[in-house]
């Protein structure tokens, strides 16, 4: 990739000389020039950080999980018997 300074294009006195020079198409040169200025000018303000507000925080302690084995979609809530999670999941993969 060819670097691009104001200060070659300046020396060159010319986009078509520096183009010539580096083999470059002049719509090419002034595309990127073009780009590279709306970027800087975008990055001439500090960034501002904005504290996000969380209105009404959700428990997902109080969500049930969905488990998913083959077409079926077992919800497990807090509390649940692993034991029998394990027997119906076994039953369910033994018959996709």
């Amino acid at each position: 990739m060819i670097s691009v300074s104001r200060f070659e294009l300046v020396e060159t006195r010319t986009g078509a000389a520096w183009c010539a020079a580096h083999q470059v198409k002049e719509h090419q040169l002034w595309y990127w020039v073009g780009k590279f200025k709306s970027e800087t000018d975008r990055n001439d303000h500090p960034p501002r950080f904005v504290t996000p507000r969380i209105e009404d925080p959700v428990d997902v302690a109080d969500k049930p999980l969905s488990v998913r084995v083959g077409l079926a979609i077992i919800e497990v809530t807090p509390g649940y018997d692993a034991e029998l999670l394990r027997d119906v999941v076994r039953a369910l993969a033994s018959l996709c």
